[in-house]
């Protein structure tokens, strides 16, 4: 099995009980008449697409994962921008310990936004803009 596929698995089957993700395969591909077909999210979205429960509500998420010699492609940098001013979690990691604890950081961030009278999406959307203000990187 090639390292990017068993890394990939290895992040599905050590998802915590509140994140539920699937494969986003992309590309393109011949049909047998020549013609050809894109698939997948967008080309640079992430590896691993869907969701994490906090507080009752889905927070989209989103895991590009690398291998140790593996480098983030402007299409994925642009994705995981996007997700993130949206309120989504994105995720970059070159390992599944890297994966986990990031993600853990990210939802115990925005577990403890203050509301202040603001809708759940709107403290995600606040909190996002804030950790880039403070130094946050892909």
């Amino acid at each position: 099995m090639k390292p990017h596929t068993n890394l990939l698995n290895t992040i599905l089957a050590s998802a915590p009980a509140n994140v539920r993700l699937f494969k986003n395969d992309n590309g393109n591909a011949e049909l047998m008449d020549g013609r050809r077909i894109q698939y997948g999210l967008l080309p640079g979205s992430g590896d691993l697409i869907g969701a994490t429960q906090i507080r009752g509500v889905a927070v989209f998420t989103s895991i590009e994962a690398k291998t140790p010699n593996d480098v983030v492609r402007p299409k994925q940098k642009k994705w995981a921008e996007f997700v993130r001013e949206f309120g989504g979690i994105a995720i970059v990691c070159h390992s599944v310990e890297e994966c986990w604890r990031d993600h853990a950081v990210k939802v115990s961030l925005i577990e403890k936004t203050r509301f202040d009278g603001l809708s759940f999406g709107m403290a995600v959307l606040r909190h996002n803009s804030e950790a880039l203000e403070h130094g946050a990187t892909l």
